[in-house]
């Protein structure tokens, strides 16, 4: 190594990795966009494959589950998550039909006839 070595050395991913030391700028810049391109292609080859998606067992079968006394904390803490969803979800559909019955009352003037 020489006093005026160029040293390459560029991030992927987060991690920092050494090319090198070479004798010009145009091979250290080389030697980055050769890695570059190594590590990109490499990277498209051996892509992490997705986790398969697991189903959830329905409400039902949770219930059941439980009732016959056959869970575990995990399961109880999940269906009680479910559970909760699911009502989230039914006041949530409630409320939007009901704030759409009185947007459709005021278009057509039926709230204004009260206030009269």
């Amino acid at each position: 190594m020489s006093m005026k070595s160029i040293r390459a050395k560029i991030r992927h991913n987060n991690r920092q990795i050494e090319i090198g030391y070479y004798q010009t700028q145009m091979q250290a810049t080389a030697a980055k966009a050769g890695a570059h391109a190594a590590l990109d292609k490499w990277e498209i080859l051996h892509a992490p494959k997705p986790a398969p998606k697991q189903k959830l067992p329905s409400i039902e079968t949770l219930k059941h589950f439980v009732s016959q006394g056959i869970y575990d904390s995990e399961i109880q803490e999940l269906g009680e998550m479910i559970v909760a969803r699911a009502n989230l979800i039914r006041r949530m559909k409630q409320a939007s039909k009901a704030t759409l019955g009185r947007f459709e009352r005021i278009a057509t003037g039926e709230d204004f006839d009260l206030l009269i």
